[in-house]
């Protein structure tokens, strides 16, 4: 059955399946309730207010601090709950009294990491009650001079769903460019003003412009790297299916790493590129336990960073010297140094994890099938050579020639691009391709990626790119997700690719 529903004002084609649907879940009836598009922000009302809280995630029975800056002479708090909804995108869970606004002292700049931070005063303290569901957040702060955001993850730390999906707080925060800097850029997009270290103890710039990107709404966080860009689709598409999940942070990765073995399959949802070690090694020893690992984005694990703590708290800052002999670690302990994660001192190319490593930027191109008899394709009627439209947005990765991939690794899409390689050259046709891959271990979990920036296919209204959901890489995307959900997937469907490696991960 297809039925057309709104979602903040485009059109949504819902299919509704008859078969292979699993009993109802907690997620079933939570997106049953009433669901709202009062949670998006018009560009022309966004800022004039920002602020940040004093932890990426909580559990119920906690309490979160807010510190808020506006000229405004009051502002509201309003929680949001991101998920189908009716396909409206959330929930309001709950909103606070109206709070006197404050202008806040300015920000300060740590002249040798250019580090930005506030120290400003607590605005109010949010208990949450058994009404906040776990899941992710956007706490919205209204006022009558504008508005913005604030991300909070919503954890359940008793949960054994089988799904686990990690927000890559990090990433977010790596593009952030509120008060001038980012590990990005510094003032007038000046590289070399760039930081070296970053802090979660300011707001999230969600209307930052970047690199030469065109100008996008607001919600977009960028183009690339905020929660409504790059992981928003990937938590509606696991709502809307009604999966088991629960829900991370990568920074709580980092802290509580078992908490992987209480699930079957971790969900990477979109652009996660900064990771530390311990993130790391902890993803990597959950695989070889068994656990799925899915992939929906491009250029997962491609700088390494370090977490160090802020007045705070611990892990508020975010390090990333990029240059080895920069960063203070050199010669000291060298597995920290803050490279890419494919680079000297110590390398550990990405493509051992993800399959796949990041390879150029600019594309919009077609994905290829390549190896249609595969049980991804389950349902879509795609043969060799079909070609899915726009697949390949703007990045792209590869299975790097040059580097061992994982034994037994799939292409399950190869797809040629046209896009600015690491090298700054433009190519197309048969010299550059993408790859949307899939192996197994011998602990007998798979780990699926996309390659390509999959988050805009899956739900409506994607600020940042196609702005309409592609059924044909749901079902896909669909496939994967309940394999993952029912165990190591290796067992059922193991990979029978030809790109074999030296070693087995």
């Amino acid at each position: 059955m297809v039925g057309v529903v709104a979602l903040g004002g485009f059109v949504v084609r819902q299919t509704t399946r008859t078969s292979n649907t699993a009993a109802e879940t907690w997620v079933t009836r939570e997106n049953r309730r009433p669901g709202t598009s009062a949670w998006r922000i018009a560009t022309t009302a966004y800022g004039g207010v920002g602020g940040y809280a004093n932890r990426v995630s909580a559990q119920i029975g906690e309490a979160v601090t807010l510190y808020v800056s506006t000229a405004a002479p009051v502002f509201h708090v309003e929680a949001f709950r991101m998920g189908w909804y009716q396909g409206l995108g959330g929930r309001l869970v709950w909103r606070s009294a109206e709070i006197r606004g404050e202008a806040q002292r300015p920000a300060t700049v740590v002249k040798t990491t250019r580090t930005v931070t506030t120290t400003w005063k607590p605005s109010l303290h949010v208990q949450l009650s058994k009404d906040w569901i776990p899941g992710d957040y956007l706490l919205k702060l209204v006022t009558s001079k504008g508005q913005s955001y604030i991300p909070l993850t919503v954890r359940n730390d008793a949960s054994r769903a089988p799904l686990l999906m990690m927000n890559a707080v990090t990433t977010w925060q790596a593009y952030n460019d509120w008060g001038g800097h980012s590990l990005y850029f510094g003032p007038n997009a000046d590289p070399a003003a760039r930081s070296t270290v970053v802090s979660f103890d300011r707001p999230y710039n969600w209307a930052v412009r970047q690199g030469g990107y065109p100008p996008v709404d607001p919600q977009a966080y960028e183009v690339c790297c905020g929660f409504v860009a790059t992981e928003l689709g990937v938590v509606t598409e696991v709502e809307r299916l009604g999966l088991d999940v629960a829900y991370t942070t990568d920074i709580d990765v980092q802290e509580h790493p078992a908490q992987l073995l209480r699930h079957r399959a971790l969900i990477s949802g979109g652009h996660d590129e900064y990771w530390s070690v311990a993130k790391r090694n902890a993803v990597e020893a959950a695989r070889d336990h068994g656990v799925n690992i899915m992939f929906l984005g491009p250029n997962a694990v491609y700088w390494r960073i370090r977490l160090e703590p802020s007045r705070l708290g611990a892990n508020r800052l975010e390090v990333n010297y990029r240059i080895a002999r920069d960063d203070p670690m050199f010669g000291k302990d060298d597995a920290q140094v803050t490279t890419l994660w494919r680079s000297p001192p110590k390398a550990r190319p990405e493509g051992a994890l993800v399959g796949v490593m990041y390879y150029c930027f600019g594309s919009d191109d077609d994905g290829v099938v390549a190896d249609a008899s595969s049980w991804v394709f389950d349902g879509t009627g795609l043969k060799n050579g079909d070609h899915i439209a726009k697949l390949i947005e703007r990045e792209a990765d590869h299975v790097d020639p040059a580097l061992p991939a994982p034994p037994g690794i799939q292409k399950l899409l190869h797809s040629p691009v046209s896009c600015l390689g690491l090298g700054g050259r433009r190519a197309s046709g048969p010299a550059y391709f993408s790859d949307t891959t899939y192996y197994t271990t011998k602990s007998g979990s798979g780990v699926f990626a996309t390659g390509a920036p999959w988050n805009c296919k899956l739900y409506d209204g994607c600020p940042s790119g196609t702005s309409h959901p592609d059924k044909t890489v749901q079902r896909i995307t669909e496939n994967v997700m309940r394999a993952f959900a029912a165990g190591p997937a290796g067992r059922a469907h193991p990979s029978h690719g030809s790109d074999a490696a030296s070693s087995s991960p």
